[in-house]
């Protein structure tokens, strides 16, 4: 038969995992179809799941759809004006004769000044705008998926050991509760584990809330439910990279430094298309004019030719405003370039610090050893019971805690490989 007070702790959960999946069901049934239309089949490990996000995550989808309207920007700016046919027709009387005059013009336009290669070449500065962005938004649903896999296993772990003391506050509680008589010291000993016990179903239950809000999330992006089994969720990292290697110098190629770079691209391709635009089009091509006057009729033949004055400005005003562009797209670029060193070296720091306590930090081996040790000594009466709370809120503290600066390295290492334009080769 279980015993009373673990069902307790599964009532507690399926209440809070219930009242949670209530809230956040009713909007997610707009788009529970689409989720079941894309999702991506069956995922085997960690990486799995990471590509399925990148593939169905819709602010991927929408990102993708924008790439994809991209490459057509340079058919758009590769195309040729059309040539212009108008026509005039006038009527009128001479000497009692009937005049009839007939005119038609076929006009082609020049393009003088390179004005459609400086449209082509912009054209390709907006792709790289968009490709990038592109790039940013790959990034960003990569790190987010992965940190929140390792968050997913770390909610597992901290659950285990909340679970673990809950398990011991019970049982203590229902000795002393089975004896006949107890010691002032004992009495006290119940209330304090009451309070422990209430202390830990309240951090139980945010854990429960925290691991139901990130499996949505993690359902929204994949398209898919996700069920967090141990070949999904990364193990917890014990090989880190070394800092000395991490810290070699590497060029700055994520989409953090590319941003700036292209909008230099584009500002100089605005430049050269304010530069074509000082010069007119000249539209040019053949005249045929017929007229009749009476019982005459003659045709005439000629050319067509205009083209705008520069008489009261060469786009003087355009020239000087995309000229300023550049130098405002430079001094981004050089502060971003500043700024993302400096992030880098912050993240380093960080990355180092982390992985020295991490790897300095008692192992969970010894931890649950030490647990066991405790508990043995308790029951022999060698300890009293304020330890045994005391050690049990050492476990759960340093679990925690080692938790957030394994997530703070992951965050940190991912970052830099993010802002180095390699974070999809390295291994998770």
């Amino acid at each position: 038969m279980t015993p009373l007070w673990i069902e307790d702790k599964k009532i507690l959960r399926l209440v809070l995992l219930t009242s949670v999946v209530a809230s956040m069901i009713t909007p997610l049934l707009g788009w529970s179809d689409e989720l079941a239309a894309t999702g991506c089949g069956t995922l085997n490990k960690p990486r799995d799941v990471i590509e399925c996000a990148l593939k169905n995550h819709p602010e991927m989808r929408q990102a993708a759809a924008a790439l994809s309207q991209g490459d057509e920007l340079d058919a758009v700016a590769s195309q040729r004006p059309n040539p212009e046919l108008s026509t005039k027709a006038v009527t009128g009387k001479t000497l009692g004769d009937t005049v009839v005059n007939l005119e038609a013009n076929l006009s082609h336009t020049i393009e003088l000044g390179g004005k459609r290669g400086a449209r082509i070449e912009k054209a390709a500065a907006e792709r790289e705008t968009i490709a990038t962005s592109y790039l940013k938004e790959k990034e960003e649903v990569f790190l987010g998926t992965l940190t929140t896999l390792y968050r997913l296993r770390q909610i597992q772990a901290e659950l285990h050991v909340l679970d673990e003391a809950l398990d011991t506050f019970t049982r203590i509680q229902k000795l002393f509760k089975s004896r006949p008589k107890l010691a002032p010291e004992q009495q006290v000993s119940i209330g304090v584990f009451q309070l422990a016990e209430g202390d830990y179903k309240f951090r139980l239950a945010a854990l429960s809330t925290e691991e139901t809000a990130l499996l949505k999330q993690l359902s929204f992006a994949l398209g898919q439910t996700f069920s967090p089994s141990t070949n999904l969720l990364p193990p917890k990292k014990k090989d880190w990279v070394e800092p000395d290697t991490l810290q070699k110098a590497w060029p700055l190629r994520g989409s953090a430094i590319k941003a700036p770079q292209v909008g230099l691209k584009l500002a100089e391709a605005e430049l050269e298309l304010a530069k074509s635009e000082s010069w007119p089009n000249v539209m040019i091509g053949p005249t045929v004019e017929s007229q009749t006057q009476g019982p005459f009729t003659y045709q005439t033949y000629g050319l067509n030719l205009s083209f705008a004055l520069p008489l009261f400005q060469v786009n003087g005003g355009g020239r000087a405003f995309a000229y300023r562009g550049i130098d405002r797209a430079e001094v981004v670029l050089q502060a971003a370039q500043r700024g993302l060193n400096t992030e880098r070296e912050i993240l380093f720091q960080k990355y180092k610090n982390a992985v020295v306590a991490l790897k300095s930090a008692v192992s969970t081996a010894e931890m649950e050893r030490r647990h066991h040790d405790l508990e043995r000594l308790f029951n022999r009466g060698m300890i009293n019971s304020q330890l045994v709370i005391e050690a049990h809120r050492q476990m759960v503290d340093f679990t925690k805690s080692q938790n957030e600066q394994e997530l703070s390295a992951i965050e940190a290492l991912y970052s830099i490989y993010r802002l180095e334009g390699r974070l999809f080769e390295e291994r998770l």
